[in-house]
């Protein structure tokens, strides 16, 4: 999933947040577009044919730049539902409307504020709901127009979106709510940078050991060294040792043939007096 701009992350968290508080009439598509857009209202329809109007909000200074602005804001929105939708996000649940096969009369295809305002389609004007008011005594209805200084029409196949998801339910599926729950990282994402992370410690000991191993190498030799020319000295007493037990050996020896000599000499001399 591509990284997702501050704006699409809100309308996940809401989607989730709505779907645990059990608000299914709250997850319909176009209430998320009616909070999104600034114009007074929005018209669409595909029949006769594809058109979709835009009437500017009358309090805007400038209406005329809020017209394209209104079309790039339902282009996002309905590109991102299709996003969702494409990668098992959400699940649309079509909400069926009385009129719906004729689009030309179903007043369902318009967003505005429908707890102001009435609209009337033969005349295509918008006016405050009828109310009672007590005027020098008497009671009368009173009720006005809502003037609309500016209004477009645009002929885009986006209308064809537009006209399939305003009308569903957005249904937010478990991997959504994992997907939100994870700091909007799915699951893919999430063992791809564990994998990565492995990945980097590998590297990084690998690279220490390479640095401390000729360090390790040298400290190891001069040990080597060390017993090496201990050994060698100890060899060098050993022979001082046996050069000094020598002379004492052969002292000994002689001692001995002495004493042999001697005994026989004594033996010979008995044997000749006898």
């Amino acid at each position: 999933m591509r990284e997702l701009s501050d704006k699409e992350k809100n309308i996940l968290k809401q989607l989730v947040t709505l779907k645990k508080e059990g608000k299914l009439l709250e997850l319909q598509s176009c209430k998320f577009l009616k909070k999104e857009l600034t114009c007074f209202a929005l018209r669409w329809q595909t029949k006769p044919n594809v058109q979709l109007t835009i009437y500017a909000n009358p309090e805007q200074e400038h209406p005329k730049d809020e017209v394209p602005q209104t079309y790039f804001d339902v282009a996002d929105f309905v590109y991102f539902i299709k996003e969702l939708h494409s990668n098992n996000f959400i699940e649309l649940q079509t909400l069926q409307s009385k009129n719906l096969e004729d689009n030309t009369e179903d007043d369902s295809l318009m967003l505005y504020d429908r707890d102001t305002y009435d609209y009337n389609r033969d005349s295509d004007e918008f006016w405050t709901k009828k109310t009672e008011a007590e005027f020098m005594g008497k009671k009368c209805v009173m009720s006005g127009i809502a003037y609309i200084k500016n209004k477009s029409i645009v002929y885009l196949d986006i209308v064809h979106l537009l006209n399939k998801y305003a009308n569903a339910i957005i249904y937010p599926l478990p991997r959504l709510e994992d997907f939100v729950k994870n700091d909007f990282k799915t699951v893919e994402q999430r063992r791809f940078d564990k994998q990565t992370c492995l990945t980097w410690i590998s590297i990084a000991a690998a690279f220490f050991i390479g640095i401390i191993s000729p360090f390790i190498s040298n400290i190891l030799s001069d040990k080597n060294t060390e017993s090496k020319e201990t050994d060698i000295e100890q060899l060098k007493t050993i022979d001082i040792v046996d050069s000094s037990i020598s002379p004492q050996i052969d002292s000994n020896v002689s001692v001995v043939e002495q004493c042999v000599i001697s005994t026989t000499v004594l033996t010979d001399t008995l044997k000749k007096n006898n």
